[in-house]
């Protein structure tokens, strides 16, 4: 059969989304104004992916919230995060319709939440009601938009199938004008091979985007040569407008070479599947505030049905794809809801793992000159190479020697000979092949004729979120070669050698998750790949391999225990945990634990604890908190519990990072209320407002906050954001005196309260 290139298959997808939108698109918007997206179906969330879309308000509450089809509320929730207050409607087309963040509701839906609330006491509240109890006419009014839950003032609107499954409201119904097309700004690459290492120590890197040419076209000035698998990366959004908030885009698709690797389609999403967002966008790039990097390759465990692998290994570059050796060309195209395409495209290079060129010997003709033979190898012909030079390295930059003299020989390889102020058999060298459109292509670096040498030496190991990352250090390099070996004990687990070094003083090495390398305690590094010849460097350490079996648990200095195992995590990984030496603050009341690394991929929390050295009266107001480095402060954990029989504070955790427990012996603050004692107002149902804070572990949920009006259990509505409580009489106060109790408990049980009384008068009496 024959296959449509990708120039046709683009022009169908573009001619199927127009027909699709323009088929749907009957319903109504449930805003009476100009529509303007904030967040768009699919948007990377924590542990989530956002299930609908956002519509501005314009940074104001209590826009009104029309019903955008007919039929009937079937649920309603209240609460202090996540939706806030919400309604969900059953529409007379088959479809559920949810709307989120509200300021109030109307009249009929807020006389049912509030009896509600009155009958159990509580401001949460999660209403299933009968088909046809409220019904409602399209266009009538709902509520009012507002902020509650979390965000700034909008409406999040989400359309669901009638079996609860979301899908994208723009090509389910709902159009927009909308003539922009999607913006690239940056291409990554990742390695996903088990040694891999680029030229700057790291498994992954970024390339800044260009335009090329018409609208909508990208490309990128570097040259790239890759030769171990990687998975790409796009730094992308869309707009509905120009200069309008930026969404995921609805469509990606990969190809190499015309031919499918990766596809994206944003139609719908399936609710158990949120906690895989970080395995669909990518999470180190979430963890340094860029949320819109779509991974277009599958990460292990990734069952997102929004996206598939077409070629490859799991959509993986040159895995298992039969790529050839020479130039191929990516290509990115991005298409929105609305037909509105972008495509990002560039040329690299494939190479063999060994590398591009052939040194075929190097002679020492002097203490101060070298000879190198290099044979033209079927790689150079098959990337287009035309030349090829011998660079030097002088501590610095690298380049070609002055001295430099390169002959043609009659076998067809060339000879480079060198002559130097320094002796060459100590001396770092690398051939780079170029070609005539600016590709230069460096193999792995090499030293004139010394293989080894013995001089003291650091190693810096860095736990990575998909393997371990140690470098060699040393003042002083004589040696091309290092190797580095990983103890348990004094039982040798593996011998590493390096992936890559880049000048005269530094070796890489990336050592993978494998299981020999369960518990690492110990480094040795050498400047010799030459087993039982001495080691120059030794360091001590605590790395554990997990994700191997259902139930592990890491402890250090026997305070702290880290509850682990398989079902934490999509595939093994190392942790290292370090205790740190800390000054004591007055709200410490454990020592100081780093978890590394801080960014790693967990199928759920992991649970932790800390057992606390001393016994007082007040450990029963202790917490695991977790130190935010952005802001310079200490996190209460929410689910944080102190276990007084065994001395135990214990929590919950999604990654890494600085923990420790920490006292919390402060009330939470009662403040700014507006109702002031001893005044008569002439109002028979005040707004009672006021204002809470607390300095660490904040207000856990509706049961914390009391208020008694008259001894009368009142509904406290409170925003965590604003940190404003607020509550109104259900029914008109009498003239006369009215007493006011408020109680406020924070997560560590201290209480703050606050009494007055106030005057109610008619300000007209009969």
């Amino acid at each position: 059969m024959k296959r449509l290139s990708t120039t046709a298959r683009t022009c169908l997808v573009l001619a199927g989304l127009a027909a699709a939108t323009a088929y749907a698109a009957t319903a109504d918007w449930p805003l009476k104004r100009d529509i303007d997206l904030s967040s768009g179906f699919g948007d990377y969330r924590p542990r989530r992916f956002h299930a609908g879309v956002d519509l501005r308000t314009g940074g104001r509450i209590g826009a009104d919230l029309v019903a955008p089809v007919s039929g009937h509320i079937m649920r309603l929730r209240t609460s202090y995060d996540g939706y806030g207050k919400v309604i969900y409607l059953k529409g007379d087309d088959g479809y559920v319709y949810v709307f989120a963040h509200l300021d109030s509701f109307n009249d009929t839906i807020d006389r049912t939440v509030r009896e509600a609330q009155v009958a159990a006491k509580r401001y949460y509240t999660d209403i299933s009601l009968p088909p046809d109890s409220i019904r409602v006419k399209k266009g009538e009014v709902l509520g009012k938009t507002g902020k509650t839950g979390t965000g700034a003032p909008h409406l999040h609107l989400e359309k669901r199938t009638a079996d609860n499954v979301p899908i994208n409201p723009l090509r389910n119904g709902f159009s927009l004008k909308d003539n922009v097309r999607p913006t690239f700004e940056r291409v990554g690459f990742v390695l996903k091979d088990d040694r891999g290492i680029f030229a700057d120590g790291s498994r992954r890197m970024f390339v800044n985007v260009v335009p090329s040419g018409k609208k909508g076209r990208f490309t990128i000035a570097e040259k790239l040569h890759f030769n171990r698998p990687f998975g790409l990366l796009a730094d992308c959004y869309d707009q509905m407008r120009e200069a309008g908030m930026r969404q995921s885009i609805y469509s990606l698709e990969l190809s190499i070479d015309d031919r499918p690797y990766y596809r994206i389609v944003l139609d719908t999403l399936q609710f158990e599947s949120g906690p895989m967002s970080d395995l669909e966008f990518d999470n180190v790039a979430v963890a340094n505030d860029s949320k819109r990097v779509r991974r277009l390759y599958q990460e292990p465990g990734n069952e997102v049905r929004i996206s598939r692998a077409l070629a490859g290994d799991d959509g993986v570059v040159g895995a298992n794809d039969g790529l050839t050796i020479g130039r191929h060309r990516a290509k990115i195209v991005g298409v929105d809801a609305f037909g509105n395409s972008s495509e990002l495209s560039f040329d690299f290079v494939w190479g063999p793992k060994e590398g591009v060129c052939a040194v075929d010997s190097t002679v020492e003709t002097g203490l101060n000159s070298l000879d190198a033979y290099v044979g033209v190898s079927a790689a150079m012909k098959a990337i287009g190479a035309d030349s090829i030079d011998l660079q030097m390295f002088d501590g610095k930059d690298w380049g070609v020697p002055d001295s430099l003299v390169r002959t043609k020989l009659d076998d067809g390889r060339y000879r480079y000979a060198i002559h130097s102020s320094k002796r060459l058999a100590q001396t770092i060298l690398r051939l780079v092949a170029l070609t005539d459109d600016g590709f230069a292509i460096a193999d792995e670096p090499f030293y004139g004729i010394s293989s080894y040498a013995y001089t003291k030496i650091g190693i810096l190991p860095e736990v990575t979120e998909d393997g371990l990352l140690v470098r060699l250090v040393a003042p002083t390099v004589r040696a091309g070669a290092a190797r580095l070996e990983l103890y348990n004990g004094d039982s040798l687990l593996g011998t590493e050698y390096p992936t890559r070094f880049t000048n005269t003083k530094e070796y890489l090495f990336f050592v993978p998750p494998e299981p020999q390398y369960a518990h690492i305690t110990k480094m040795r590094g050498a400047l010799s790949q030459e087993p039982g010849s001495p080691t120059d460097g030794i360091i001590d350490v605590d790395i554990r391999l997990v994700g191997l079996h259902r139930t592990e648990r890491v402890t250090s200095d026997s305070l702290l225990t880290l509850n682990l195992g398989r079902e934490y995590f999509y595939s093994p990984l190392f942790v290292q945990v370090q205790h740190l030496d800390t000054l004591p603050t007055g709200d410490l009341n454990s020592d100081v634990y780093d978890i590394k690394p801080q960014v790693f991929l967990t199928r759920k929390d992991f649970p932790m604890e800390v057992k606390i050295r001393s016994i007082n009266q007040v450990n029963d107001k202790t917490g695991l908190c977790w130190y935010d480095p952005e802001k310079s402060e200490w996190v209460w954990l929410t689910d944080s519990e102190w276990h007084n029989n065994d001395r135990l504070v214990t929590a919950s955790s999604a990654g890494g990072g600085r923990f420790a427990a920490l006292y919390d012996l402060e009330a939470p603050l009662i403040y700014r209320v507006n109702i002031k004692p001893g005044m008569t107002y002439y109002n028979r149902r005040p707004e009672i407002r006021f204002e809470i804070v607390d300095n660490l572990s904040g207000i856990a949920d509706d049961r914390a906050i009391d208020i008694r009006l008259d001894n009368r259990w009142m509904i406290p509505e409170y925003d965590p954001e604003s940190k404003v409580c607020k509550t109104q009489p259900l029914e008109d106060l009498t003239d006369g005196a009215h007493h006011v109790a408020i109680t406020v408990f924070d997560r560590a049980g201290n209480k703050a309260e606050h009494y007055f009384q106030f005057f109610v008068k008619d300000r007209n009496p009969k």
